[in-house]
């Protein structure tokens, strides 16, 4: 069984509006004593709302990763990005991985920077344009290049330092 650690009331302004983690209700709720425990108390309203049974074929390893999935489906769809736009990602431990899968889904362009050789060698395997050590002058063209100038319709930063925070700015378009 996979559930999720907040519910959500599904009527205020917040929930009608998609923005169920703003709800009162939800941050009100928890699962007992929390959700890093080994075992763990799932409240009723937990069970009704939230919780889904895993498929026997699917193993535990993978059921795990339903919860930071979502998170990557949310932070998608609120995006709103269109076939051909271009994504950064920054940061390719999990978070970036399901992510660049999700932006390939919808035909993004995508441009991954991580320090680890053999996470950019992933996401290359997994689609992503291009990938990087660190945003140099090649990081800089490349990005021109597949934007066409305009930079990056979003950037997704998983990782990394304030400076790399504050330098990403750079790099995204008007309106991004």
């Amino acid at each position: 069984m996979v559930v999720a650690h907040h519910v959500p009331c599904q009527s205020c302004h917040y929930c009608l509006h998609g923005n169920p983690s703003m709800c009162l209700h939800f941050k009100s709720t928890n699962l007992d004593p929390g959700g890093f425990s080994e075992y763990l108390r799932v409240p009723a309203q937990h069970v009704q709302h939230t919780a889904f049974k895993v498929p026997q074929k699917l193993k535990s390893e993978f059921a795990l990763m339903t919860e930071p999935l979502s998170c990557c489906i949310r932070n998608i769809r609120r995006a709103n990005l269109k076939k051909n736009d271009v994504v950064v990602i920054i940061g390719m431990g999990s978070i970036g991985l399901m992510s660049l899968q999700l932006l390939k889904l919808q035909e993004c362009q995508v441009i991954t920077l991580d320090l680890k050789e053999e996470r950019r060698d992933l996401s290359l395997k997994l689609g992503a344009d291009f990938s990087f050590t660190q945003a140099d002058d090649a990081f800089t063209k490349s990005l021109e290049k597949i934007s066409q100038g305009r930079g990056a319709d979003l950037i997704i930063f998983t990782a990394g330092n304030h400076q790399l925070f504050s330098q990403s700015f750079q790099w995204i378009r008007n309106g991004g």
